[in-house]
């Protein structure tokens, strides 16, 4: 698998995804077939969030009033396809629904900022139908699937979507109605269902939520400057000011080294 999807990654830089498409295919189908399904039960409850709501603006009496309530109905379902912009399993004009086992999973999904509103709503799913599993993984390809699929995507590495957005089709195309997996931005997991109809809007489920704090968890990342001592041969640069940049840059690295091996 890990060699499938690094050539994966070098096809879909040279080609169009078309081209690709039915190679591909047949090489999902071999390594990971239609067996390794996630059963979600029939009415299970699963949670959508959407930042914003509707403003409703009106008067009574000489008093003018404002106030919010929820997205509801199809304003908090999937948006039109034309409008649909690209997430990490869909490519823009395609509407997938993205759900969530708790309201703070959908919440950190969707990245709401302290301060602002959103609307939740409850799902209710109604299919029969078989979602890839790529959460309780032991088979070793769909474990390095999963790591590919899931990788952290920020705006400097978007381009990453390009890829899952591929192969997000391909699972379609092989007969998963969705994936479930689990949340890096939470403990919850998440539902994207690529057919929409397995899953109805419970009427008057909505609720407006705000961010009161985030939380986040950090972990020191090692630097790696120690394997640069010599920095000299590995200087490049093209004019003056870059060649007295990096020298700077290497020389403060050299004395950061004497400072921590002095430390010790």
């Amino acid at each position: 698998m890990k060699q499938l999807l690094k050539q994966l990654m070098d096809d879909l830089y040279r080609k169009n995804p078309n081209d690709l498409f039915d190679y591909y295919l047949d090489k999902f189908k071999e390594k990971i077939g239609i067996n390794k399904y996630y059963i979600i039960h029939k009415n299970r409850i699963l949670y959508r969030a959407r930042k914003g709501c509707v403003d409703i603006l009106g008067r009574h009496s000489e008093l003018d009033i404002h106030f919010k309530m929820p997205y509801y109905k199809e304003k908090i379902g999937v948006p039109p396809a034309l409008c649909a912009s690209s997430g990490r399993f869909n490519r823009s004009g395609y509407a997938f629904l993205y759900l969530a086992t708790n309201q703070k999973t959908c919440v950190a999904e969707i990245n709401l900022e302290v301060g602002q509103i959103c609307s939740i709503a409850k799902y209710k799913f109604v299919g029969e139908s078989k979602y890839l599993n790529l959460c309780d993984v032991k088979d070793e390809n769909v474990l390095v699937l999963k790591k590919f699929l899931l990788e952290p995507v920020y705006k400097e590495n978007r381009y990453y979507y390009h890829y899952t957005q591929f192969i997000a089709e391909i699972i379609k195309k092989i007969g998963y109605h969705g994936i479930v997996f689990q949340s890096i931005q939470s403990n919850g997991i998440n539902v994207v269902s690529f057919v929409n109809p397995d899953f109805y809007c419970i009427e008057f489920s909505e609720v407006l939520m705000k961010a009161k704090k985030i939380n986040y968890q950090i972990e020191k990342v090692e630097e790696g400057y120690q394997n640069y001592t010599q920095y000299e041969k590995y200087l490049k640069y093209y004019n003056e000011f870059e060649e007295k940049e990096q020298k700077d840059l290497f020389r403060y690295l050299q004395n950061k080294i004497n400072y921590e091996q002095n430390k010790k």
